[in-house]
């Protein structure tokens, strides 16, 4: 929030910008537009710092998804892939036997 120079409150917020010479001039000279909840004045800022960035879709689509392996330790991966051989034999198991269970 940016404080008001008319009533010294800390209530303004970004105002749309009207016109030409706002729409297209004052981004060039890296002027901001406020408007002040109470008092209702318009007033200008300098543009010092910018916004924190989000994190666009696309890049974190493009990173390699081999990293999420490393979440794991080394014994939890040996456990996992303990397990699903186990639940494999079971499945052959029941292959050969012709019969199927209702637990999994």
């Amino acid at each position: 929030m940016e404080k008001c120079p008319n009533c010294k409150k800390n209530s303004a917020h970004k105002s749309r910008s009207k016109g030409f010479l706002e729409k297209k001039l004052l981004p060039l000279i890296l002027l901001r537009i406020f408007r002040c909840s109470p008092c209702g004045k318009r007033f200008y800022r300098f543009k010092l710092k910018s916004p924190p960035r989000k994190p666009k879709l696309s890049s974190l689509k493009s990173e390699p998804q081999s990293r999420d392996l490393n979440i794991a330790s080394p014994q939890e991966r040996l456990n996992f892939n303990e397990l699903i051989l186990e639940i494999r034999e079971l499945e052959k198991k029941q292959k050969s036997s012709g019969k199927k269970d209702a637990s999994i």
